[in-house]
């Protein structure tokens, strides 16, 4: 197995039975598993990466937080373990609030069974691999053949790689670290680095293959007496020379086997207007104030006070088209886009048409008829509209 995560420990059992017990709980919080998963996710949005493969996805837990966020268009998970796979899937497949809240824009998932040893030209062009707690696992052929087909082959512009960080077992008693009896964190461990022997082999991999590598971690012992850095160390990759990948072997080449491809459903209808979009913003801002009683004169919003509703997000689809809507002739006479994030909003309750929004916005009878006569009806049928029941299978194409 690849990647422990979630019901699978990444503990020494002796230490942690399970991710959910509260013995691993006494020394993280959140636990380990979640510190690691949101720090891959924190970089991935922050470096606006679309396309994601998560080699040693396990059961899905980072795949099933990237699937929530719609920056996201193509995710790919690939495992050894056949079983755990099934459980990725169960984990990220559609599911009715999918249906119920349609994204706005598309998105794939792909799960292959195979080794990271080996290449596959259908993963190609993504912008990112993670492997997340993957490394320690591999065998050493398998390690040394990692960075050919990772940085060499596929060659994204993002590489995430975390691994135990061994100096910090001198806090685990149960691992003996130092000692002739020292044992790894799990069963399956080939290997645990230190923090030197882990920067060395990810600078050395990164001047090889023309890359930049930064280093941080999560995991970090309050109660602590020893200066051991993270209890897991974590290296950051970004490309920094465009230069030719390396051709696949053809004898270790498409050699993973596709378990499934998901289509999530997403609100087809696209060119909306920018009145339209306005008059949605209008309707909707009433949700965004406890008490139209104590509104005041020209409040600043943020951009993202908008950008979290979902409609606003299904008629823009990007965030781009919101800001572009905000300074258009439409909006000029009810908001100001001050800096790209701040929003001045320059209608007072005395205008006859906030009035009119007002009074229906707080009168929970009447509020559906304002959306409904607010918003235009799509013209096509389908997964285009707001009041359609969309409770049906998911669409998947699978293998086997």
């Amino acid at each position: 197995m690849i990647q422990m995560e979630k019901n699978e420990t990444d503990q020494d059992p002796n230490l942690f039975e399970t991710e959910e017990e509260t013995s691993e709980r006494q020394y993280f919080d959140p636990p380990l598993w979640r510190q690691r998963r949101n720090c891959a996710a924190d970089y991935l949005k922050a470096n606006n990466v679309e396309s994601v493969i998560d080699a040693g996805c396990g059961e899905g837990s980072l795949l099933e937080i990237l699937l929530n966020d719609t920056q996201y268009r193509r995710l790919a998970g690939l495992e050894v373990n056949k079983n755990v796979l099934r459980r990725c899937y169960d984990i990220c497949k559609p599911n009715s609030l999918d249906f119920q809240h349609l994204r706005e824009l598309p998105v794939t998932l792909e799960l292959y069974q195979g080794s990271i040893k080996y290449t596959d030209s259908r993963l190609l062009d993504y912008e990112a691999i993670t492997m997340m707690e993957v490394i320690e696992h591999l065998h050493a052929d398998e390690l040394e053949r990692l960075p050919q087909t990772v940085f060499g082959y596929y060659r994204p512009k993002h590489v995430i790689i975390s691994t135990p960080n061994a100096e910090f077992n001198v806090n685990f008693p149960r691992l003996n670290y130092g000692t002739k009896e020292s044992k790894f964190r799990h069963w399956d461990h080939k290997f645990e680095w230190t923090r030197t022997e882990f920067e060395d082999w990810c600078i050395s991999v990164a001047n090889q293959f023309k890359y930049t590598v930064s280093f941080d971690g999560v995991g970090l012992y309050e109660k602590s007496t020893y200066s051991v850095g993270y209890c897991t160390q974590i290296a950051f990759f970004s490309i920094a020379e465009d230069i030719p990948r390396i051709e696949e072997d053809l004898l270790t080449s498409n050699l993973y086997r596709r378990f499934c491809k998901l289509e999530f459903p997403y609100f087809t209808r696209d060119g909306a207007t920018s009145k339209e979009i306005v008059d949605l913003m209008l309707a909707e801002f009433p949700r965004l104030i406890d008490d139209p009683k104590i509104f005041t004169l020209n409040p600043i919003l943020s951009v993202e006070a908008y950008w979290d509703m979902l409609k606003i997000r299904q008629l823009c689809k990007k965030r781009e088209k919101l800001v572009q809507v905000l300074q258009s002739d439409e909006a000029k006479e009810y908001f100001e886009l001050l800096d790209g994030h701040k929003i001045r909003i320059l209608w007072s309750l005395d205008d006859e048409y906030w009035k009119k929004h007002v009074r229906f916005a707080f009168d929970t009878e009447e509020e559906e008829k304002l959306v409904e006569a607010t918003v235009v009806e799509p013209k096509k049928a389908g997964v285009d509209g707001w009041d359609k029941d969309y409770s049906k299978e998911p669409i998947i194409e699978g293998q086997w």
